[in-house]
């Protein structure tokens, strides 16, 4: 039948079926890690060379490890959990390293996917 099959062992060894069991995706098009790594850090060094201080915050893509969906988020930096914008807020980080780190899998059920931009508290504060 064409079907690709494949054998795990979860409480007994069981044998899965493309389209029964599990799903085959095509992640080729998907950036690798260090590219999104790059990629933060490209975003934070171009936001540090024009507003010459470090941002509060990252706007970032993350896909959930569960179901591969994509969606826009904002991603604390150093930033205080209790604000006024607390609930813009989907994750919280304590550095610029702690950030890159998402794009690994096995962290969180999210990875960041892609970074579209970084920005400041006040900013925030501005939109409402």
């Amino acid at each position: 039948m064409g079907k690709r099959t494949m054998m795990v062992y979860d409480k007994g060894t069981c044998l899965l079926v493309e389209g029964l069991g599990f799903e085959i995706v095509d992640d080729s098009a998907w950036k690798k890690a260090d590219e999104v790594k790059k990629e933060i850090g490209s975003h934070f060094l171009k936001f540090y060379c024009e507003q010459g201080r470090e941002p509060h915050y990252a706007d970032c893509t993350i896909r959930w490890c569960d179901t591969l969906e994509t969606e826009e988020v904002r991603i604390a930096l150093a930033m205080d959990s209790d604000n006024e914008k607390d609930d813009e807020i989907f994750f919280y980080c304590d550095s610029l390293e702690d950030l890159k780190s998402l794009a690994d899998k096995g962290k969180e059920d999210f990875i960041i996917a892609g970074c579209i931009g970084f920005g400041i508290y006040e900013e925030l504060l501005l939109t409402t």
